[in-house]
């Protein structure tokens, strides 16, 4: 139960912090107890989080749908129902095919903590330099489907574990010339989707799990936790970068190399 409160805990953080959760949570487990994260407490965790999406966003969403069904019953066009719902679309389309294709190789090869140091030192150094040289040229309501699909490309390849999904897809967003609150919104927002695929095609291979009480906890704390941060990491990107996460990120491969290996 402790090792659930923890890593609800560590979930609740590192999901929307730009530092690879799925990295987090492997080196969690595996210095724990030296056993991989189970299949549905890993489910559980990434059920939170979507819960966390959801919930903070509520009035985006709320606003999405209520425009989609404007445009649909009473022809009036949005950059919401005409832009954003297919770039949402598009983002999600990459992560979708390659999570559905590639997952039993992603599983194979990647599902071991020291397969997260590279991608960790390299996307922070990425982050740190994609957001010192790109001038911000572009407001949320430029932002295109082209964009989006280059996002969810982005969204894709952080099915590597130690990429970070919000590290990747902000990234891109900056470099398409988004702000970084911007870029962290539709980052957001992108996750949503993916996550809930992922997180029903998943349960489905589950059985009794659903008894257990650790789930329940994973599933309520990192949902409570993840609010928080999402909403402490908008204040935070409005005044700082990415530097501190890019240095946190290269400290931690460092660490972990003599750790680990």
């Amino acid at each position: 139960m402790l090792e659930a409160l923890w890593l609800a805990i560590l979930q609740g953080i590192t999901e929307f912090l730009p530092v690879s959760s799925s990295a987090h949570l492997l080196i969690f487990s595996e210095l724990w107890d030296g056993k991989k994260l189970p299949l549905y407490l890993n489910v559980a965790l990434h059920a939170g989080t979507l819960g966390a999406i959801l919930w903070y966003f509520r009035s985006e969403w709320f606003s999405l749908f209520s425009k989609i069904k404007q445009d649909i019953f009473c022809g009036q066009k949005s950059h919401e129902s005409r832009v954003l719902l297919p770039a949402l679309i598009a983002g999600t389309l990459p992560a979708g095919l390659f999570g559905l294709f590639g997952r039993d190789m992603l599983q194979a090869v990647f599902h071991d903590s020291r397969m997260t140091l590279m991608p960790l030192a390299v996307v922070g150094i990425l982050m740190w330099l994609v957001d010192k040289l790109t001038p911000v040229r572009k407001s949320a309501k430029q932002f295109s489907i082209l964009d989006g699909l280059y996002v969810g490309v982005a969204q894709a390849l952080a099915l590597i574990p130690g990429t970070s999904r919000s590290g990747a897809t902000m990234v891109m967003g900056r470099y398409l010339g988004l702000s970084r609150v911007d870029s962290a919104r539709f980052s957001f927002l992108l996750g949503a989707p993916i996550m809930a695929a992922a997180t029903v095609f998943i349960s489905l291979e589950l059985q009794h799990e659903w008894l257990d009480p650790r789930l329940w906890v994973c599933l309520l704390v990192s949902f409570i936790v993840g609010v928080l941060t999402i909403h402490y990491l908008l204040e935070f990107l409005k005044d700082k970068g990415f530097v501190w996460f890019a240095i946190y990120r290269c400290l931690l491969a460092g660490a972990l190399y003599f750790i680990l290996l």
